[in-house]
Parts: structure tokens; sequence; C-alpha cells
């Protein structure tokens, strides 16, 4: 049988771009959190540091997301959607995967070892084996694989606080501990409830839990999505909120919209209607752009108007 033709270079090109997940780099804009919820994204020097630290995560994450496919790639290759990945489809040597995730990590902890704080590039190596870590194992162990998929929403923020100088509250650290833990919970309700849309057995097991766990599974992660709107209610009502704004009582809109997103990502979860990873449904979704707005415009306005 002869062998297969190398691709063309542009669309090799193409190939690994898709092979490091580009729309997954949205996530990283959680670094620049710490700095808007301290009113210092004005800032341009803190503001230099925490968009630093954004490239050093998307270089690192995209090695991961490297680093996984190459794990999973025999698996990849056997799902209806994950077979067209570059490395399952071959578009992309699988022999290349490493050093490519060599290079991409090598240059982000380099750039935050020169260019960013140690703290910052203590969080960002702790990233990296954490990572490590759930692809080669722990993702398959239940709950424990959500917590870590949560921890890497934390790391995110905290890292955005590390590289800006900025300290990260422990309410932030607890509201988006819970809201981040009802996405990874999410995120494995959808793949069971596929798995048993499909006719799989009860007792069969999708990385690591049963079919059978996805309304305990669906339960948990709407509780823990409640319980982020509940922080953010008690954050309000304290007193550190009344004086890092000007008017906190009208940070009391605030909780709707996220109430709402939290809602109606869990509406659409139990309905079989979320079809994708979290965040590309809210890269693609309008309404979640308009609840993310709705929501920065009031905290501005509470930070701003004086009643």
């Amino acid at each position: 049988m002869p062998s297969q033709a190398p691709p063309p270079p542009a669309s090799y090109a193409r190939e690994v771009l898709r092979l490091l997940r580009p729309h997954q780099w949205a996530k990283n804009g959680l670094l620049l959190l710490p700095l808007f919820l301290a009113h210092e994204l004005t800032d341009p020097g803190k503001l230099g540091r925490a968009l630093l630290g954004v490239v050093g995560f998307s270089l690192l994450a995209s090695a991961v997301y490297v680093i996984n496919d190459w794990r999973d790639i025999d698996a990849d290759r056997r799902h209806p959607d994950k077979c067209r990945r570059p490395l399952a489809r071959g578009s992309v040597p699988p022999s290349h995967a490493l050093p490519l995730a060599a290079v991409l990590a090598a240059a982000a902890l380099t750039g935050a070892h020169l260019w960013t704080s140690s703290a910052f590039f203590g969080i960002l190596l702790t990233y990296l084996v954490a990572n490590v870590l759930y692809s080669f194992g722990l993702k398959r162990v239940p709950i424990l694989d959500v917590l870590l998929l949560t921890c890497m929403y934390l790391f995110r923020i905290h890292g955005g606080g590390a590289a800006a100088g900025v300290p990260v509250t422990g309410w932030l650290t607890l509201f988006s501990l819970w809201f981040f833990l009802s996405i990874a919970f999410g995120k494995r309700y959808q793949e069971l409830r596929e798995a048993r849309a499909d006719g799989v057995e009860a007792d069969a097991k999708v990385r690591g839990y049963q079919v059978g766990d996805t309304e305990a599974v669906g339960v948990l992660g709407l509780c823990a999505g409640v319980a982020a709107v509940f922080v953010l209610i008690r954050y309000v009502r304290g007193e550190q909120a009344s004086e890092l704004y000007q008017s906190s009582e009208l940070l009391w809109p605030a909780c709707l919209p996220v109430l709402y997103w939290i809602g109606r990502f869990w509406r659409l979860n139990f309905k079989g209607r979320m079809r994708h990873d979290p965040v590309l449904f809210a890269l693609k979704d309008p309404t979640s752009y308009v609840a993310a707005a709705l929501t920065a415009a009031i905290v501005l306005a509470a930070r701003h108007i004086v009643l």
C-alpha cells in the first residue's frame, strides 16, 4: 500500500492551528477578571503584565490539548465527532505532537520566568502538572475529575492576579469555585446523557462514571450553580463590597443575569440541547454575550454612580 502523501504546507499549518484549539483561548480572558474587579484595568503596566499572562496561559493550554489528543488518539478515532481532530484523522502526524507540545510549554514557562512574577510562574507550572496528571488518568476518577477541571479555571483567575500584582479576594475564589464546578459537572452530564441516548447500558462506564449516574451529576451541577449565586448575594451584602463600590446596593441586579445564565445553561443541558463544549457554547451563544455585558455594566455603574 503506498504511503500517504504529506499535506501541503498551508493545509498542514491550518491543521496544526486546529490542533492548538485557539477557540479555547477565550478561557484565558479570566486572567483579566481580578484587574477588572479591582477597578485597575486602565493601569497600563498592570494590564500589560496581565496580557502577558494571557499569552502564557494560551501557549501552555495549547500544549496541554496537544498532549491530551496524543494520549487519546485511539479513543478519538472511534468517536463520531472527535475522529475529526487533526491527530486522530492523521492530518497532523502523531509523531509531531510531543515535540510541538514541548516547544509550546517551554515558550510559555520561559516567558513567564523572564517577564512576569515568580508567583505567576509557579501557578503556570502547577497548571501544567495538574493537566498532565488529569490527561494521564485523573480524568477518569469520578468527582475528582470535575474538581480538577474547576481548578483549571481558578488557576487562570489567580494567575491573572499574580501576573498583574492584584490580590484575588476570597469572595471571587469562592464564587468562581461554585460557578465553574457547575460548568464542569455540565460537561460530564452532557457526555453521560449522550451515551444514554445512544443506548449505552446504565452500568457502562463513561470517563469513570456509570451512565446511571446521569441524573445525580445533573443535580450536583445545578446545586453548584445555585451555590455560586448565593455566594454573590452574600458578597453584595458584605462590608468588602461597601468599601470597594460607591453604591454597592446597585450590585444587587448583577445576581439576575448570573442566575439566568446558569438556569438557562442547565435547562438546555437537561433538554439535550447542549451539544458543544460549554466554552464553545458560550462563544456561539448571543445570550451569553448579553448576560456578560449586562453584568459588567452593573458592576461599573455600582463603582462610579453615587446614590
